[in-house]
């Protein structure tokens, strides 16, 4: 859950108004909002379709790739934003676009797909709160702690920050989560009894 909520997509779901007005986007702040709202429900609906057919792991290093991306194409215009012509101004959608088709094509339901998938069934009450409860601290820590961060590190450096949080994902994806795809509840943790 520290994956999904410090990839950065979060923070633009809560604040996207403001975060078209932070990068100074060319088409009106409102629109774009509407239009990433629409991609992020087409993308989650594609999502969920092939996440039995792809499996959770190759979804979710492409889930962070495609986050890698747009993350750090979005703190590269941030970066060089006064130098960017106007008829350039339109890249943080497209950037914000690509993040929410990332996220939603992993990160945004597989994590907790995974969470029923891989807690004991003896714990998976408790062990699933306990998680729930991680995942909105997460979600609020990063919510809180947004406008801070770009006070100390400048809005590219936040930005680069969850170009960093989602290259790492991809690493950890890579290599400490197994691939639960066509296995069933006991055999999964049966996985997990020998670790």
């Amino acid at each position: 859950h520290f994956l999904q909520n410090w990839s950065g997509v979060n923070v633009i779901v809560f604040k996207t108004v403001n975060v078209f007005e932070t990068v100074g986007s060319s088409i009106d702040k409102y629109v774009c909002t509407a239009i990433v709202g629409g991609v992020q429900l087409v993308a989650t609906g594609i999502s969920i379709s092939l996440v039995d057919r792809a499996g959770r792991r190759p979804l979710l290093m492409i889930s962070g790739l495609v986050m890698t991306l747009s993350m750090g194409s979005l703190a590269l215009f941030l970066n060089f934003a006064s130098s960017i012509p106007d008829s350039w101004r339109w890249l943080p959608l497209v950037s914000i676009i690509g993040s929410f088709i990332g996220f939603s094509v992993g990160y945004a339901t597989i994590p907790f797909c995974i969470m029923g998938e891989m807690l004991p069934v003896r714990t998976r009450s408790l062990s699933g709160a306990l998680s729930s409860s991680f995942n909105l601290t997460c979600l609020f820590l990063v919510l809180k702690f947004y406008t801070t961060l770009a006070e100390v590190m400048g809005y590219p450096g936040v930005y680069w920050l969850f170009a960093g949080v989602n290259l790492f994902g991809i690493i950890f994806v890579f290599c400490a989560l197994p691939e639960t795809k066509g296995k069933s509840l006991e055999e999964i943790e049966e996985m997990f009894k020998g670790k």
